[in-house]
């Protein structure tokens, strides 16, 4: 995707094919890590969301990150990325 939760998509991780995809340039990276079910959606400096398929139930995980001047703005900028993604599912 271009934008997530409103942060424009500045890069995507995709550590089963082992590659980083700049979305602006479109180039295209190794990770350098181990092969992993695993994609990272950056979000320039503001955060990331990375998803992943639990090992021990039937389910998907997210964990998100985020970047602000205090606690207050982080939490609401990771409800945001939240609401985004479960609204995908």
């Amino acid at each position: 995707p271009q934008e997530m939760a409103g942060y424009a998509v500045t890069a995507g991780a995709d550590f089963k094919a082992g590659t980083i995809k700049d979305t602006k340039t479109g180039e295209t990276t190794p990770t350098g890590l181990p092969t992993e079910n695993m994609v990272m959606l950056t979000l320039g400096d503001q955060g990331r969301i990375i998803l992943r398929p639990s090992g021990t139930e039937p389910k998907i995980k997210f964990y998100y990150t985020a970047a602000a001047d205090s606690m207050a703005a982080a939490e609401a900028m990771i409800d945001k990325m939240d609401e985004a993604m479960t609204a995908l599912l």
